[in-house]
Parts: C-alpha cells; structure tokens; sequence
C-alpha cells in the first residue's frame, strides 16, 4: 500500500511517518496482544510506519489497564529496529478524573509531561527517542507559529 516515496516529514523534523497512523487504543483490552500483534504486523506488511498510542490506553480508561498499550507496544518492538517506526504517544490532561495516573494531572506543565515519559512503560521497554527534543523543538516552534497566527487574526 505504502512505499517510503508516500511517507511524510513530521514538522520540521528529519522523521518520516506513514500517511496512515496505526490506532491502538484498543490494545489490552478489547484486544489481547496476540491479537494486537497480528494487527501491528498487518499494518507494518502494508507500509505503515506510524503508531499511537496513549499513557491511559486501552480505552474506556481504567486504573487495572493504564499502560497496557505501551506495554504491548514495547513488547512487539523486541527483537525490531527501533528507528523503523514512529512512536506518538499523548498524556491525560488535567479534565478527567483519572488519580491513577500521576495522581490526577491538574495541569500539563512541563512537570507532569517528564514525569509522563519517564514513567511511560514504551520507553522503559523500548528505549527513549531518540529524537524526543527535535520533536519537542518542531511542536514548539509550530505553536509559536499557531500563536503569531492567532494573534494576527490569520488562523
């Protein structure tokens, strides 16, 4: 389906991902990860680099499942070349009543975003990115983009 010729560049950054991004919100409970396995490898023979996934996944969030998804991730990245895929992970914000994760964020501050990748069980298993600040440094230049946009009236 897909070829590298189709992939993109994210932001700014030399990363190139799919067109398509693998959800996988599913994965460890709706799904075992035999079943999640069989699903990232479909995607993977079809082109697709690009994967996400969330610190409170699988969804609906419970505190018994929180990271299952990462953990699944991590564990079907043994044995692979890491730099193959693109990882994008998010982190609950403060509007749900979620105290399991970090005791209930109450704000995404710069505190609570370490603390989420230094807690997040895809990165204990499968390494940090590499490439954590290029990323960190497009979203902020892109957000400064957006805020010069907005204040001028032109988004």
């Amino acid at each position: 389906m897909f070829t590298k010729n189709h992939y993109r560049n994210v932001g700014q950054t030399e990363l190139k991902v799919s067109p398509i991004t693998l959800g996988t919100m599913t994965f460890g409970d709706q799904n075992t990860q035999s079943d999640a396995f069989e699903q990232l490898d479909y995607a993977v023979s079809k082109g697709i680099n690009s994967i996400d996934v969330a610190e409170m996944y699988p969804v609906p969030p419970k505190a018994n499942t929180c990271h299952r998804t990462e953990e699944i991730i991590g564990n079907w990245l043994e044995g692979k070349k890491r730099e193959d895929f693109i990882i994008s992970t998010k982190i609950a914000g403060p509007r749900r009543s979620i105290d399991w994760i970090r005791g209930g964020p109450k704000s995404l501050d710069r505190e609570n975003i370490n603390e989420a990748v230094k807690d997040s069980d895809l990165v204990i298993i499968s390494s940090p990115l590499s490439s954590y600040k290029e990323i960190l440094l497009s979203i902020k230049s892109s957000l400064k983009k957006n805020v010069i946009l907005t204040d001028t009236g032109s988004a």
